[in-house]
């Protein structure tokens, strides 16, 4: 039980009053008398006496019970139901396309006025979970109020990330029914959706990809709007070149848009969409080209094959030597032919040994044998048929390593990831098997050396984080820079240029373009929709006792008024 108005309470100082009044009421009197005969009369009137005490203390308890009713009534008591249980999920989405705006008004704006409106009319007594949905699913609010819910609100602002629409399963199965979501897209989502907003007019730049075979770069252009629209793109590089196209993209389409014969010594591409729409920040992509973005690879030792496959891959730049000596510069991976202790490199670095060191070595089998992919991270575009070792040494059981390739169900390649690096540890002699003269072959070796490098793009997505080893350097973000002190994790949510810098020296640059956004149609529904009453959680749990205390008093009145009259 609570009391609305404790300060009524103060009126109960008034009780003593009653008690005081009901002692100094009038007693009765004694009387000299001058006839015996009324004693008789006398003795009748002292059992009245006796009963009329009684029903005046049992006047005075009513009374004082009339009182501490009143006091009670003033001070407003609620009796509080036991909570039952009823929650809800509010789901914001909170990805690139809620940066829409419109006079001024973006959309995740208008979708927090939308909560506020919404959440105003249940229970406060209802347990929300409120959570946002973008690349990610992020817990705002786990089992709160929706006091809690409005504190964090203003808070929450778009990122630029796109909308995983693979999260539904997790939202689904994590979070308390019914859950209701706020979006501006046309998904079904949960068991009740309010769509925010008109629709998207607006046109995005979702993928952009170079072939440096060809010197062209590709684009995907798309329409997030209902109708068709006519824009101009500008490509440019870093100092002079550009070119100037003029598209048509259908509604709610996706346009592949090709530039041929890129010219020769470009840095990096940048295609800008002209017209301005809902939303700036996709208008832009960047493609880093130039040599001093392609990767570092060091070959120490000799090996034909292997190296006219990795100087067919133009995404790296290959450095050989002969012999191991001390190296100043930096690689990003170093791939080993001699016997070579891994103490002489730096740490943290991807290295590839194609001879392991003794102690790693099992066996050795003297017979032609097939192999085998055992992997599927590295089996990307590989059908491996009828491709035979012949003398070859295989790798000891190790539950550290996973297999890549085998022969005769011996291990012949393997990897691990360790906090150094990535390690892949091979002893197939490339002169010794016919799979160096298949296709499949650089295919191969271009999935190994993409599986070392990945981690370390040129290219991110918002929402990504990228992992800093070094100390004591400064990441320039499109607007602002953050110092950072030892090994950290940092989320890159602007879309723009980046840059590393360690005692105002350049060491890495990198770009965040506008996330790879689907096609998906977003309107389908994954489970039968629900129709949620605004007023679904305004059950009654609580309980105003002031009504019920005035039905007591009138009936205390009544019964005071009865006893007063065989008192009297």
């Amino acid at each position: 039980m609570i009391f609305l108005n404790p300060l009524g309470w103060l009126l109960s100082l008034l009780l003593p009053l009653i008690i005081l009044l009901h002692l100094k009421k009038q007693q009765f009197i004694q009387r000299e008398v001058s006839y015996l005969g009324l004693w008789e009369e006398v003795i009748k009137e002292v059992e009245g006496i006796k009963k009329n005490r009684i029903n005046k203390y049992l006047l005075l308890f009513i009374q004082l019970l009339i009182g501490i009713l009143i006091v009670m009534a003033f001070a407003r008591p609620m009796w509080i139901k036991p909570f039952k249980g009823e929650s809800l999920t509010i789901v914001l989405d909170n990805s690139l396309t809620m940066r829409a705006e419109e006079d001024g008004v973006t959309e995740i704006e208008k979708a927090k006025k939308e909560i506020k409106k919404y959440i105003k009319n249940i229970d406060d007594d209802i347990s929300i979970d409120f959570v946002t949905i973008g690349r990610k699913i992020q817990t705002i609010v786990k089992g709160g109020s929706k006091n809690q819910v409005l504190n964090e609100l203003d808070a929450i602002q778009p990122t630029y990330e796109v909308f995983n629409i693979k999260n539904k399963e997790a939202i689904f199965s994590t979070f308390p029914e019914p859950i209701v979501f706020f979006t501006n897209k046309n998904i079904l989502l949960g068991d009740e959706n309010i769509k925010i907003g008109d629709g998207i007019n607006n046109i995005g730049i979702i993928d952009g990809k170079f072939d440096y075979y060809n010197r062209a770069a590709l684009f995907k252009i798309r329409n997030y709007g209902e109708k068709n629209k006519e824009i101009i793109l500008e490509l440019k590089d870093e100092i002079n070149w550009q070119d100037i196209r003029k598209i048509n993209i259908p509604s709610r389409e996706v346009v592949n848009v090709n530039w041929t014969d890129i010219p020769l010594n470009i840095d990096y591409l940048k295609i800008y969409i002209k017209e301005e729409d809902t939303i700036y920040g996709d208008n832009e992509f960047v493609l880093p080209i130039g040599d001093k973005y392609k990767k570092k690879v060091l070959m120490i030792g000799e090996n034909y094959f292997l190296n006219r496959a990795l100087k067919s891959l133009p995404y790296i730049k290959l450095t050989n030597i002969k012999k191991y000596k001390d190296i100043k510069e930096k690689f990003d991976l170093y791939i080993i032919n001699e016997r070579l202790m891994e103490k002489k490199l730096w740490e943290d670095k991807n290295i590839w040994y194609l001879k392991p060191p003794e102690e790693m070595v099992e066996g050795y089998l003297d017979k032609y044998s097939e192999m085998k992919i055992a992997d599927e991270l590295f089996s990307e575009d590989i059908i491996l048929r009828d491709s035979y070792l012949k003398d070859f040494s295989y790798l000891k059981e190790d539950e550290n390593f996973k297999t890549i390739l085998k022969a005769e169900d011996k291990t012949v390649m393997a990897y691990e990831i360790e906090d150094k690096g990535k390690k892949i540890y091979s002893t197939i002699d490339f002169n010794k098997t016919n799979f160096s003269m298949k296709t499949e072959f650089p295919i191969l070796i271009d999935n190994i050396i993409k599986w070392f490098l990945k981690e370390d793009k040129r290219c991110y997505e918002p929402g990504e984080e990228i992992y800093i080893k070094e100390s004591n350097i400064r990441l320039k973000t499109p607007t602002k820079e953050i110092n950072i002190n030892g090994e950290e994790n940092i989320k890159l949510r602007e879309i723009g240029k980046y840059n590393l810098i360690d005692r105002d020296k350049n060491i890495k640059t990198f770009f965040v373009n506008p996330p790879k956004e689907e096609n998906i149609k977003y309107d389908f529904l994954s489970r039968e929709k629900k129709k949620i009453n605004k007023f679904h959680f305004n059950n009654l749990n609580k309980i105003d006792l002031k009504n019920i205390i005035i039905c007591l008093l009138l009936l205390l009145m009544i019964l005071e008024w009865e006893v007063f009259k065989n008192a009297v």
